[in-house]
């Protein structure tokens, strides 16, 4: 008996050291095939981390060639590592790369196969994209900025082209052309349009553009048949003018009072330019001429104040009436007649005449200044040597040479300061 129970222990004891043995043969079976797992696990998934590395360039934004696709298969088995840290971050990349994707066939919803922008394309169109821009990636962003700004410069073109040619007509059916439209409205419209990248819309323009050119040349061919014929009406008119003018040339017996020093001494300045092309008198010198000429407190019998100076001014004009101003010239051997009271015509026709006049006006054509006894203040005297019988222009020798020693004047102009001055003059035959 004692035998018995002996063997029965023996047997529990390697029984249990079988079942220890097959434990510890399934736990390290169990262990090598964890780590099997583990090791495959981490293959595939860094097979899988590279393959879809390879979709992104190194700021991480998807290449080119990377097709929507392409990113729903990493995205699928990027998902199957559960919360792995590599394999999430990369999944996160591409699903902002996803989204990147759909923006930009929104986009391509505007663009044809060779990314010409459609003509369809309204402002509120690209609006629209713009304010799905900040909803992206920041390494998304500036490229979604960069093709946005591409549709909308393709989009501004075309409002300006459509802008300048609508500019340039009556109404928007594009067939009556405004009036007053210049080459440069129509080089500025057509230029618009030749820089336009849609065909179909530069081709749409063509009509409305020839009309535009057809109108421009017409205009301008009427514009140089119009200033060709003011040209030649001008022309007509300066001949005409040229051919009717009747002057006497004093220019020889030119007297300049003011480098001769006498600042007063128009009056016998001018008398002796106009006898002197007369014919009388030609050896007499300026200053002798004035010296001799008659003095007089009254100057209706003689020279009036002081000559050589504008001192006094208080009393007035320093002159000498036309009346002792011709007698003083046939006294001097001239045909010298006062013509006090005569009209302008009548003078002119004394030049026409080949007789200069000395005519009593006003310094430098000025308006008459206040009057002294009937005279202005500024009283002047100059030759009336010429007159033009188309314009009425009148020409005269000024001795006080402020405006040049032979300058020009309207007709009326002569006649207001002629008339304010008294109608005084003489003339030399």
């Amino acid at each position: 008996m004692l035998k018995i129970k002996h063997n029965r222990k023996n047997s529990i004891i390697i029984f249990s050291i079988i079942i220890v043995v097959i434990f510890s043969i399934i736990f390290w079976t169990v262990s090598i095939i964890r780590k099997i797992d583990e090791e495959n696990y981490l293959k595939n998934r860094d097979e899988v981390v590279s393959l879809c590395s390879e979709l992104f360039d190194g700021d991480k934004v998807v290449l080119d060639k990377t097709s929507e696709e392409d990113l729903d298969n990493c995205e699928e088995r990027l998902s199957k590592f559960g919360e792995d840290d590599e394999a999430n971050a990369l999944r996160n990349e591409v699903e902002n790369a996803m989204m990147y994707l759909t923006w930009m066939d929104s986009i391509n919803e505007f663009v044809d196969i060779n990314d010409i922008v459609l003509e369809s394309i309204k402002q509120e169109d690209v609006d629209l994209l713009k304010g799905e821009i900040e909803k992206l990636a920041e390494q998304y962003q500036k490229l979604a900025e960069e093709r946005l700004k591409y549709l909308q410069d393709n989009l501004n073109a075309m409002n300006d082209a459509k802008n300048a040619v609508a500019g340039l007509f009556k109404s928007s059916d594009l067939k009556d052309v405004k009036s007053g439209v210049k080459r440069k409205d129509y080089e500025n419209a057509k230029g618009k349009v030749d820089k336009l990248k849609q065909e179909e819309l530069k081709k749409s323009f063509e009509e409305p553009l020839k009309r535009v050119f057809e109108y421009v040349e017409k205009e301008e061919k009427i514009e140089r048949e119009r200033a060709e014929a003011a040209r030649k009406a001008a022309e007509e008119r300066r001949k005409k003018i040229a051919a009717s003018w009747h002057r006497l040339n004093i220019s020889p017996y030119y007297i300049n009072q003011v480098s001769e020093k006498y600042l007063n001494g128009c009056e016998a300045a001018s008398l002796l330019m106009a006898m002197k092309y007369k014919g009388y008198i030609r050896g007499t010198s300026f200053k002798t001429f004035a010296d001799e000429m008659p003095r007089s407190d009254n100057p209706n019998e003689g020279f009036f104040s002081d000559m050589k100076t504008l001192e006094p001014k208080e009393v007035g004009a320093h002159w000498i009436a036309p009346a002792p101003l011709a007698a003083y010239g046939r006294s001097r051997g001239g045909n010298v007649i006062d013509v006090t009271g005569w009209s302008l015509d009548r003078l002119d026709e004394e030049v026409k005449n080949g007789n200069p006049v000395v005519i009593y006006l006003t310094w430098s054509f000025k308006d008459p200044g206040k009057k002294v006894n009937g005279v202005p203040t500024n009283l002047h005297v100059v030759v009336l040597s010429g007159y033009n019988s188309y314009t009425g222009d009148q020409e005269f020798y000024d001795p006080w040479p402020s405006l040049g020693k032979n300058p020009s004047l309207s007709k009326a102009r002569t006649q207001k300061l002629y008339k304010a001055s008294g109608y005084r003059a003489v003339v030399i035959r």
